[in-house]
C-alpha cells in the first residue's frame, strides 16, 4: 500500500536523467567543431 508522495521521487528525477544523458550524447560535439578557446587552446580528438 503507497501513501502520497512515494511514487514522486521518480517523476522528478526524470528531467535530472533526461539532462544527463542529453549532456553525455552531446560531448563530443565541442571537440569535433574544433573551436578555439582563449589562450589559443583547442580540442582535438586525435590527441
Amino acid at each position: 500500500e503507497m501513501r502520497l508522495g512515494e511514487g514522486s521521487g521518480a517523476a522528478l528525477a526524470m528531467p535530472i536523467i533526461e539532462a544527463a544523458c542529453a549532456i553525455y550524447n552531446n560531448m563530443g560535439e565541442l571537440a569535433a567543431s574544433n573551436i578555439v578557446l582563449p589562450g589559443n587552446t583547442t580540442f582535438d580528438l586525435n590527441s
